[in-house]
Formats: structure tokens, sequence, C-alpha cells
């Protein structure tokens, strides 16, 4: 004999012998270590975002004019450099100072405007005739992860959480729990609240340094929320002769979360080792193992629908 709520119709939340769990389901997620210091033009992508190790180190020889002589952070987040045949395109990043910046538009062949304190550096006050520093060689493409010559795991991974939150394109956060660890996890937007799902986006890197790596090749561990429904057994001595019992038909193709087998009068665990099996919209429970369920047990089948 068994008895179940049977999701949907009728269900009672409340039993607490037979009931329905609503399960807010997990987010996909994939962890990425970095042991050592990366190098230029080393990449780490997510999907279809590849991000690019950006050194800027190199004098572009165009210095500075007064431009940034005086500003705030608060209510000046662009600013437009005057830099002599530049020659850079959006996404570019330059650095004067510590204060690293992301070109948003060549204006004309002398002139960029940026993004002030990009990946998470600080804006700040510079004098004229500061240097306008580089990547060696510009324009080289794909989302810049903007380096100031430390490429140290710690400075990398701020930076390349940081680039992740704010320029990509997948649907995704990272956070860096340490200085070197990034997880990448299914978001409802760039960089915005996690979501469950059950995304295998695939991810992979060209970090050469050893112990530089994603623990595996795709986001995992996901899973959509769903309803897991709670039916207790009580086997009927035909059930025990035939050892075997269909649970169902459910209005769904079932997928089985847990089986557990207790003794009904002391609630002592039984070792059953049988099989439970899906048929269809059926589980089938059998008594295939050393240790079966008798008259005695009660089991507790746990499935949801599959997703």
């Amino acid at each position: 004999m068994s008895t179940r709520t049977g999701f949907p119709g009728g269900l009672t939340l409340g039993d607490q012998t037979n009931q329905a769990l609503l399960t807010s389901g997990k987010a996909a997620s994939q962890l990425l270590r970095v042991a050592a210091n990366v190098a230029q033009d080393e990449t780490v992508t997510i999907g279809a975002d590849v991000y690019r190790v950006a050194d800027v180190v190199t004098d572009s020889l165009a210095n500075l004019g007064d431009e940034l002589a005086a500003t705030g952070p608060s209510n000046n987040p662009w600013a437009t450099i005057a830099m002599t045949a530049h020659g850079l395109k959006n996404g570019d990043v330059i650095a004067i100072g510590t204060e690293v910046m992301r070109v948003i538009s060549a204006l004309d062949a002398d002139h960029i405007q940026v993004t002030r304190g990009a990946y998470g550096t600080t804006v700040a006050t510079h004098a004229n005739g500061s240097a306008i520093l580089t990547e060696v060689a510009p324009g080289a493409g794909d989302i810049a992860v903007g380096m100031s010559g430390t490429l140290t795991p710690a400075v990398f991974t701020d930076r390349l959480v940081w680039a992740i939150n704010n320029l990509g394109k997948e649907r995704v956060k990272a956070e860096g729990p340490n200085d070197n660890t990034v997880i990448v996890a299914t978001a409802d937007k760039r960089g915005g609240s996690y979501v469950a799902s059950l995304s295998a986006l695939a991810v992979s890197e060209t970090l050469g340094g050893a112990g530089n790596a994603w623990d595996d090749t795709t986001l995992a561990g996901g899973r959509a929320p769903s309803v897991l429904e709670y039916i207790n057994i009580v086997p009927t001595a035909a059930q025990v002769t035939a050892g075997s019992i269909y649970v169902g038909p459910f209005p769904f193709v079932p997928v089985v979360e847990d089986v557990r087998v207790r003794v009904t009068a002391s609630g002592a665990v039984v070792a059953w080792d049988g099989a439970a099996t899906v048929s269809g919209n059926y589980v089938v429970l059998d008594n295939s193992g050393a240790t079966d369920w008798a008259t005695t047990s009660t089991i507790t089948l746990v499935i949801r629908p599959t997703t």
C-alpha cells in the first residue's frame, strides 16, 4: 500500500508524512584556480566571451594634457583625452599612474574617450605631462583585462572578476573568494543575481602558469527549481512475494532522488540494497539485493519531475 500527495492534484503541503517540497534549484558554476603569475595575451574563455591579459606598461610617448588635473570620481566617470595618432580602438586600455582606463570611443585619430577607474582601480588626479601607457601592441581584440605590470594571481583574479561582471555578454556572475580563485556561476544578467540553471556553458583558458586552470570544462552542478514529492509505501504481502512495487503512474516522467527503508514500528533503518528504476511514468522498486523490504517496512520514495 502506498500513500502519496500526488502533486499536482490532492497535494497537502502540511502533511508531515507525505508531502511535496518546492526546491529553489542551484546555479551552475565552475571554479578557476590561479596559482601562478599570468602573462600578456593569455586568455580565459567563458562561453563566447574571451578575456585577454592586457598588460599596460608601454610608454605611448604621448603625454597627458590638463584634462585630468582635477577630477571627481563620483561625477566624472568618463573623460576625453588628447592623444596624437593614438591608434587605439574601443575596448583597448590605457594607464596613467595606477589608474587603468578603458577606451569607449576613438573619437578621431588624436582623441579618445575613456571610462575612468576601470578594473577596480581608483580614479585619481593626474598632472599635466603624465605618461600615458598602453599595451605593447594595442588593438589585439577580445575583452581586455587591464593589468599594470603586476601580474600576480591576487591582482589578476580581482581584475578578471571585474571584467566578467562588467564587460562580458554571457549571463554569469563572478566572485573571488580568495586571491587564487574565481568562481563563475549562472546569473539573470551579466554580473547580476545568481539563478538556478542546468547550463553547461563551456569554459577554457590558455594560462601557462603551473596550477592555473579550470576545475572542469563546463559550468556544472546546476539544477532547475522543482517539486520534490515524498511518498510513503508500506509493502503488501503480494508485493513482498512478487519482490517488486510499481509506484505511479505520475503525470510526468519521474526522477528518483532518494529511497529510504525503515522498520515501521521502530523507525530503525533497513540497509535495503535493491533497485529503484524508472519505467515510463512509474518508479519500480525491487528486492534484487541481499536485504529486502517487508510488510513490516515503510519505504520513503523521493521523486521530482524530469526537467
